[in-house]
């Protein structure tokens, strides 16, 4: 038995995005021991204010730096994971939207066409 979810591609592809987001996050948060963050500007790793949990001052000894918090915007810090995960979340609700109206007007084409 085969299941065939037509427009799959709207419900896959923000879910894809989202997902290699993530993964990139999780992959330099475990390399590091937790997500190195750039000190910009006049900020310092001892006058930066982050939640020491997860995040740590970005070194000289610091690996995957492209993939940490580097990319200073809209007042913080992100990474390119987090434009990923951004980006996933700002296309799920207008692709699913899409696939819904798209599965509605084929139901409605099919029942038109049945006797």
């Amino acid at each position: 038995m085969t299941l065939y979810i037509p427009y799959w591609q709207f419900l896959l592809i923000p879910s894809l995005i989202y997902g290699i987001g993530w993964t990139l996050n999780a992959v330099v948060i475990a390399i590091n021991h937790g997500m190195p963050v750039l000190a910009y500007g006049a900020l310092t790793c001892d006058t930066a204010v982050f939640d020491k949990a997860v995040h740590i001052c970005m070194t000289p000894q610091t690996r995957l730096r492209f993939l940490a918090d580097w990319i200073y915007t809209m007042g913080l810090m992100a990474s390119p994971g987090d434009y990923l995960e951004w980006l996933g979340e700002r296309l799920l609700w207008p692709s699913f939207i899409i696939w819904a109206v798209l599965m509605i007007r084929d139901r409605r084409e099919m029942s038109r066409w049945t006797i």
